[in-house]
């Protein structure tokens, strides 16, 4: 029993190893969306209309949709209308945040904060989410969002992937976010 917890404890720790090692060791590319700039790694692609109307069910088309090769890892950037103003963004936060909550059956947040990324604030949630379908294994997703506020339009920056591969993409997914630059 003990050499069992020693193997998996050790398997374990292997795994965080490799998984930050993986994404130092990515190359990165800066990738200009809309009137924002941000780097990402060489190993994700912009998606084709068709995969994206595969990947999300939504009416209106994002300013651009991001995905890992492996299609386990996303980030999407969105923009809408909105009344809130630039000095709003810790209003934006509560109201996002309750958004969030009631999309998701299960959702721990490890991170909800207005932050300062390049002289512009940005309202910030990271969390784990789960969604149950009934006779469904459930769907476990790591999610980190951006949303900051540009001349009475809200632009949101989300990053997900499943909860597996969390260990490898959460550095992947600050050190992109932290990239945000406005042009």
């Amino acid at each position: 029993m003990q050499k069992a917890k020693f193997l998996i404890a050790g398997i374990f720790l292997l795994a965080v190893l490799l998984a930050n090692g993986q994404s130092q060791s990515m190359q990165w590319e800066r990738v200009k969306v809309g009137s924002f700039s941000l780097e990402l790694p060489t190993v994700f692609a912009q998606m084709s209309d068709d995969d994206i109307a595969a990947k999300i069910l939504s009416y209106k088309k994002p300013v651009a949709f991001f995905s890992d090769r492996s299609k386990q890892a996303d980030l999407s950037v969105n923009k809408s209308n909105s009344k809130f103003r630039e000095r709003d963004t810790q209003m934006l936060l509560g109201f996002y945040k309750a958004n969030v909550r009631t999309l998701y059956d299960s959702i721990n947040f490890s991170t909800s904060e207005v932050q300062t990324i390049r002289k512009r604030e940005y309202a910030v949630l990271e969390f784990d989410s789960e969604v149950k379908e009934k006779g469904k294994a459930s769907i476990k997703k790591y999610n980190y969002v951006q949303y900051t506020i540009i001349k009475k339009e809200v632009w949101v920056f989300s990053f997900s992937c499943t909860i597996q591969s969390k260990s490898i993409w959460k550095p992947v997914a600050a050190k992109a976010m932290k990239s945000m630059k406005v042009s």
